[in-house]
């Protein structure tokens, strides 16, 4: 009794082994936005070819064939003896799949799939900067704030997990480990290049990094811009409507000029000889 179930455990393992055995295999790294990504079959110890494997998506609720035709996308397919390769050149989004490899066709009696396989997709946008206050980001490099002036400058971006937020400024020893840079009073001593950087926390190629002036202006430079502020934002429209309307004058008096020009040849031509009809009286005279 016992060495029939020495045979039958013998006769399993060898069926087992020799079984065909179908894998997934993913990205050995991880899948960067912007970055390139490939997902393999490979079919071993089997029968079959890797011509009767193929590849699945699940989409729109059921699983369907991976097309490769498609020309907004950049996606390319290889085959070897044992593997099926599929390739993007460039991947967008926040997660990639589900994807399964299935080895199914005429000669095959049950067809076989592997699990599926999802891919997140690691990121990191921005940083943005807005000040506290105004409802716009803030798109140029330098931020001018009175003196006394308190002033809070947020930093935001956006990533695949939440990102590390911090601020720096340069040629002091000191890093702020907050999203907002909060200056109270301001005076002087707080002007300098101030810099956000923004880290992913898991991927460390992905850090990124923005970088603002802050100008904090003398009493006399206070006065200067707020002379340039109203020339620049309340008489420059004056200004521009005024020459609109002297531009619109002059353009309408030459319009007139040239209209009563041609009216008053025209008048002349019907009410007179022609230029030829003096010469044709001489000829009859004589």
């Amino acid at each position: 009794m016992a060495m029939k179930t020495l045979l039958a455990t013998s006769v399993f393992v060898l069926i087992h082994c020799c079984r065909a055995i179908l894998l997934i295999r993913g990205h050995p790294e991880p899948v960067l936005a912007g970055g390139p990504f490939r997902v393999e079959c490979l079919l071993q110890n089997s029968e079959y070819s890797i011509s009767n494997v193929r590849m699945e998506t699940y989409r729109n609720n059921e699983w369907e064939d991976v097309r490769t035709d498609f020309c907004v996308f950049p996606v390319y397919a290889a085959q070897t003896e044992d593997k099926l390769v599929l390739g993007f050149h460039f991947v967008s989004g926040e997660r990639i799949g589900p994807y399964r490899c299935v080895l199914d066709g005429l000669n095959v009696t049950t067809p076989e799939f592997t699990p599926p396989l999802n891919f997140t997709v690691h990121y990191l946008y921005g940083p943005w900067l807005s000040v506290e206050g105004y409802p716009r980001d803030l798109l140029h490099s330098t931020l001018t704030v009175k003196p006394g002036d308190d002033v809070v400058v947020n930093c935001a971006s956006k990533s695949s997990e939440e990102a590390d937020l911090y601020w720096y400024k340069e040629d002091d020893d000191w890093t702020l480990p907050s999203p907002a840079l909060a200056l109270t009073h301001v005076n002087a001593s707080d002007e300098g290049n101030y810099t956000c950087f923004s880290n992913h926390p898991t991927i460390p190629s992905l850090s990124k990094n923005r970088t603002i002036n802050l100008t904090v202006p003398s009493d006399r430079q206070e006065r200067m811009w707020y002379q340039w502020y109203q020339y620049q934002y309340q008489n420059s429209p004056l200004i521009t409507i005024a020459s609109a309307v002297s531009a619109g004058v002059v353009f309408l008096g030459v319009i007139l000029s040239v209209t009563a020009f041609f009216c008053a040849k025209k008048i002349r031509t019907s009410n007179g000889a022609s230029p030829s009809a003096p010469h044709e009286q001489t000829e009859m005279g004589a």
